[in-house]
């Protein structure tokens, strides 16, 4: 899983940085972010710790951006909750609001971060709006994944269209 990299600077390094979230809170109106695979929601709160910095650094950013989060298993996020010695990342409000509401929305910021409980697969149909940056983390492929198949690929190209 994360056996040489801290997951925080796994998240940062594959999702955060790359997805270039100054460029596109600077010239969209809203920005939704699909986090497939939310495990113990550390690309979220990555993502939130990055968004959160963006908009304290530029007060003129008015984008709308929402974080949907999916995931059919949430043990492991409780798991870490109650260890967040461990997790520095969940020492926050929105993992626990997430887990009691599905929802967290940022009391300054246009920052709303929404759970999907249920598989990726079968929730994405139903789930609007359609968005921007998906950040795919499901086990790997060797694991004989679903998620990694010609026809999950196609079906996520057929909802996005």
């Amino acid at each position: 899983m994360h056996s040489v990299t801290p997951p925080e600077v796994e998240a940062t390094e594959l999702y955060v940085k790359p997805a270039k979230l100054q460029e596109k809170l600077e010239i969209q109106k809203s920005l939704v972010i699909w986090d497939g695979g939310l495990g113990a929601a550390t690309n979220a709160m990555m993502t939130l710790k990055e968004l959160v910095a963006l908009y304290d650094a530029n007060p003129s950013l008015t984008c709308e951006t929402t974080i949907v989060s999916f995931e059919n298993d949430l043990d492991p996020l409780k798991l870490a909750m109650r260890h967040t010695a461990h997790f520095p990342s969940l020492r926050h409000p929105g993992p626990s609001a997430l887990l009691e509401k599905n929802e967290w929305k940022h009391p300054v910021h246009p920052i709303y971060w929404k759970l999907v409980v249920g598989d990726f697969l079968e929730t994405i149909a139903d789930t609007q709006p359609i968005p921007a940056l998906i950040y795919y983390d499901f086990f790997s492929s060797k694991m004989g994944n679903k998620f990694w198949t010609k026809e999950a690929f196609q079906k996520l190209k057929y909802v996005c269209e």
